[in-house]
């Protein structure tokens, strides 16, 4: 926070082009919103936007009215660009939330709790929250934006307080341990499904099968992170074999059927894998009971079009 109107958006960098346009390093919440005749605050001076836009993949672009030269934006060079808390409505995000670095440092309403900072990881938003040891994801099911005024959702009150009073509900319902029991089964239906087709195409194209010695799998978890790891462990050796076996002969032998094969079955599927991690990521950012609570409810909105680590109607 610069005083008590403007806050820190961006830097500007070196200038592309002969059209007045410069790199410009500007808050992730605000990349993908339209910015032309936005007015931010310049060295004390306004600059109203020309034009703002993607560049290659995680740069952006930007051009201020009246600068077209190259010598008059190159001096605008590494300067900080700043934002009106005036335009707190006028950014907002899919749940309707404004840009949370307009709060650092307040109290929010009604609660008594004050956001410290936030920090962005995988397009998903955590805000740190003072008096509580956990990171709180940013969306409308643990933030209220109403009248210019952010507040915490009960929720995470009811989930912070006891630290296991909803984990402890959850699992005496049953939810949670059904949940997992719903996507361990659907992961081994999956796994066999591959199995099976691998097994049977290996013996159409004459392979011989070698079944080796199974070890006893873990049965003592006490967590869903640990869960989600060890299947995530499962996943990554299943792709570094693939990886180091079956694709890659089927590539330096330009076996397309092969390749047709392990593509139309999903053999090499690194998305689940990505999947579990972001899962994974999740849970052990937050607050136990909290990551417990975001994933049961995102299995809770599971339908079969809908992959089981999709996170897109929670997070």
């Amino acid at each position: 926070m610069t005083n008590q109107n403007y806050f820190l958006v961006g830097k500007l960098g070196k200038p592309h082009s002969l059209k007045g346009f410069q790199y410009i390093n500007i808050e992730h919440f605000f990349r993908n919103f339209d910015l032309k005749e936005v007015t931010f605050k310049i060295d004390g001076v306004n600059f109203i936007v020309e034009e703002f836009k993607k560049h290659l993949k995680n740069r952006n672009l930007i051009k201020f009215k009246s600068y077209d030269t190259i010598e008059s934006i190159n001096k605008l060079r590494n300067m900080d660009v700043k934002i009106n808390k005036d335009l707190l409505n006028t950014f907002l995000n899919e749940d309707k939330l404004p840009w949370p670095g307009f709060f650092i440092g307040q109290e929010l309403k009604g609660n008594n709790y004050k956001l410290l900072s936030y920090e962005v990881l995988n397009n998903i938003y955590f805000c740190k929250i003072n008096g509580v040891e956990m990171s709180v994801p940013y969306n409308s099911n643990f933030f209220i934006y109403e009248n210019n005024n952010l507040t915490l959702s009960a929720i995470v009150t009811y989930l912070r307080t006891t630290n296991t009073s909803q984990a402890q509900d959850i699992n005496d319902s049953g939810a949670l341990n059904e949940s997992m029991i719903r996507i361990m089964k659907k992961l081994r239906d999956e796994n066999v499904e591959v199995t099976e087709k691998l097994a049977a195409y290996m013996a159409l194209r004459g392979g011989v099968i070698q079944h080796g010695d199974l070890n006893k799998p873990n049965d003592d978890y006490n967590s869903l992170g640990e869960i989600l790891d060890t299947a995530a462990q499962i996943y990554s050796t299943q792709l570094t074999f693939l990886r180091n076996n079956l694709y890659q002969i089927a590539d330096q032998s330009s076996d397309g059927h092969l390749l047709h094969f392990i593509n139309i079955n999903k053999v090499y599927n690194q998305k689940k894998l990505y999947q579990m991690a972001k899962a994974m990521q999740i849970n052990k950012k937050t607050d136990s009971a909290i990551g417990d609570y975001i994933f049961s409810n995102a299995l809770d909105l599971e339908d079969k079009e809908r992959d089981i680590f999709d996170f897109s109607n929670v997070m």
